[in-house]
């Protein structure tokens, strides 16, 4: 990978990008159009459609300046796999104009509003078919507790810069998640107290 596209990511997205793909791989099948969303400056689109080079990889992402540089990292070291990047944000209707078979979305319903994540399960209800995966990643609470003293103070963390932030609930998650037609299948642990939820959704 060039060292450009490198140099652009975070270094959570650095370490957490081999493992992600791993957690994927009995979950998508080739041919297949993943969108991510909230995709940063790229890093993982770029990774996964790497690793994955029989599938579809379309990145998105709301904030201008981190469009930006997917754009121009897309058109200076393109993928034969990896549409161009999407203006897309969760709480919008209209994402995408074509057919897609699973979502992705890395880190983002935390240090964001919760109506983004009620956004992203609408979303996932509008676009997604029967059987089709809605994956999230990040830190979660299960049952209102922490899985660690280190994504409690991360939680402080978040709320403390904007109280709208903040390490969300699988318990909850489910709820936004049955009212909008997907279920959750399985929760993958992953290394520094982060966690793969896989939604399905539902006939």
């Amino acid at each position: 990978m060039n060292q450009e596209i490198l140099d652009n990511a975070s270094p959570a997205a650095l370490r957490n990008a081999p493992f992600i793909a791993d957690a994927l791989e009995d979950y998508i099948s080739e041919k297949e159009t993943i969108l991510e969303i909230a995709s940063g400056t790229g890093y993982h689109s770029f990774f996964l459609a790497d690793r994955y080079s029989n599938t579809y990889w379309q990145p998105s992402e709301k904030d201008e300046n981190s469009f930006n540089i997917i754009e121009d990292l897309y058109r200076r070291f393109k993928q034969p796999n990896l549409h161009p990047p999407l203006h897309i944000h969760s709480e919008e209707e209209n994402w995408i104009n074509k057919n897609i078979d699973a979502i992705l979305c890395c880190n983002m319903i935390h240090i964001s509003p919760i109506s983004s994540t009620f956004g992203l399960f609408e979303g996932a209800k509008r676009y997604l078919s029967a059987d089709q995966y809605l994956f999230l990643y990040g830190p979660f609470k299960i049952g209102g507790e922490h899985t660690s003293e280190s994504n409690k103070l991360f939680d402080e963390s978040l709320k403390a810069r904007d109280t709208r932030w903040g390490v969300r609930d699988i318990n909850e998650l489910e709820k936004i998640g049955k009212s909008n037609q997907v279920s959750l299948i399985k929760k993958i642990p992953l290394p520094a107290n982060n966690l793969i939820l896989i939604f399905a959704k539902l006939p």
